[in-house]
């Protein structure tokens, strides 16, 4: 008996009329049962369900919801991005340490091939100084000032000297994964750098620790930057599409200081023109730095 009134009562008909307050004629009526009204709001709920999970997942509404795929590609890409700096950054160091033991055992600071390694054999720096036998012969003596005498007036050797102080500067490439397009020739005059071409929107980093002395605009050059390093020596960006520093600025070594583009006269493609100046003289960057 009460399953039959709860579905009679399901069943029973009622009618929905909306009248017009001033002339009090019927303006809208709907016939109705509660059975349908229950059909009508399940069948509204579930619509508004669909149509919601469908926003959340097909339109740019996904991406404010937590933990979504776009949020997790986006944590993947950043993590990438900071993985590959940490190894660009010991990659970086390697070199360093390797320079370090070179000098440490009197040969050339650095590397000629940047997959060269140092055998332990060779960096025994562990002889005390009373296995060292201090001896000096009159006819070393007579050779060392000939030879101190000679090299007063040596203008190539005193340039050399300046040369090798240089190596004992850590230099950080300007461009990472980069690649030199041109090669630094002293006979041009248009060549005292090197070209380095690198992906589009690239950074460029300051090649060591010093203070920006120019930041500007020219029609040959477009977007340049300079900065004074420690030991007399001037770096030099050339070509970029911005600069992120001004004059005055003091950087680190690494730090962004430019967007790599192709901007001025010289300008062909997306490359870095990078020069090094060391007291009045342009320098080989492919000699203190591995590209």
């Amino acid at each position: 008996m009460k399953r039959k009134k709860i579905i009679r009562k399901l069943k029973n008909k009622y009618r929905f009329i909306i009248y017009n307050d001033s002339t009090l004629l019927e303006t809208f009526s709907l016939r109705l049962s509660l059975f349908n009204t229950y059909v009508i709001v399940v069948g509204g709920a579930i619509l508004l369900i669909i149509l919601g999970i469908l926003l959340m997942n097909y339109t740019p509404l996904k991406r404010i919801m937590p933990n979504s795929e776009y949020q997790i590609k986006s944590k993947l890409v950043s993590n990438a991005i900071i993985i590959d700096s940490l190894q660009n950054t010991l990659k970086a160091n390697e070199k360093h340490y390797q320079r370090i033991l070179y000098i440490l055992n009197g040969q050339d600071s650095l590397l000629k091939n940047p997959n060269d390694t140092i055998k332990p054999g060779n960096t025994d720096l562990t002889k005390s100084k009373g296995e060292i036998n201090y001896v000096k012969s009159s006819e070393d003596s007579i050779l060392r000032l000939a030879v101190e005498a000679e090299n007063q007036f040596n203008v190539t050797y005193g340039k050399s000297l300046q040369k090798e102080s240089l190596f004992n500067l850590y230099l950080y490439s300007p461009v990472h994964n980069g690649v030199v397009i041109a090669s630094y020739q002293q006979s041009s005059a248009h060549r005292f750098g090197v070209d380095i071409a690198a992906q589009e929107n690239t950074h460029v980093m300051a090649t060591a620790e010093g203070t920006v002395i120019s930041a500007n605009w020219t029609l040959e050059s477009g977007y340049s930057i300079m900065i004074q390093h420690s030991n007399n020596l001037i770096s030099s960006y050339s070509h970029n599409a911005q600069l992120l520093k001004n004059i005055g600025d003091y950087v680190d070594r690494g730090e962004a200081i430019a967007v790599i583009g192709n901007t001025g006269e010289r300008g062909d493609g997306v490359y870095l023109h990078f020069e090094l100046w060391h007291n009045g003289q342009s320098l080989d960057p492919q000699d203190f730095i591995s590209f």
